[in-house]
């Protein structure tokens, strides 16, 4: 092998390795299962054309029944419904991530667990 390959592995093998954190940091996430609960703050935006974000603190529990506090904020402005559950997506680096409406039959059983115990 010539020290021109040595170099393009090497250099493969660094840019792999760049993109594996990147992916990591930006879109990797575990999933937690919560019910909301009551809202806790408002960020308003008067005068600008953004909607106001509404906060909650949600008790949020893995597939595995591990808890997590999770801070999730509404998108465009809608309010969540009190009672409902949610899929939240949590990234070491970022929190919250994303969010989604799910029944209560697509939550996991030790998470369902949790969250029944803890109403």
């Amino acid at each position: 092998m010539s020290k021109y390959s040595a170099w393009i592995i090497g250099i493969i093998i660094i840019a792999t390795l760049g993109f594996g954190m990147l992916y990591y940091q930006n879109m990797a996430r575990d999933y937690y299962y919560g019910q909301v609960g009551e809202l806790a703050n408002v960020d308003t935006h008067k005068g600008h054309h953004n909607p106001d974000v509404y906060w909650y603190n949600i008790k949020g529990y893995d597939r595995h029944g591990n808890f997590r506090e999770l801070h999730v904020g509404s998108y465009q402005g809608h309010k969540f419904t009190k009672g409902r559950y949610l899929k939240i997506g949590w990234s070491q680096h970022k929190g919250v991530i994303d969010y989604k409406r799910v029944n209560r039959s697509q939550i996991p059983a030790e998470a369902l667990k949790k969250i029944d115990q803890h109403k």
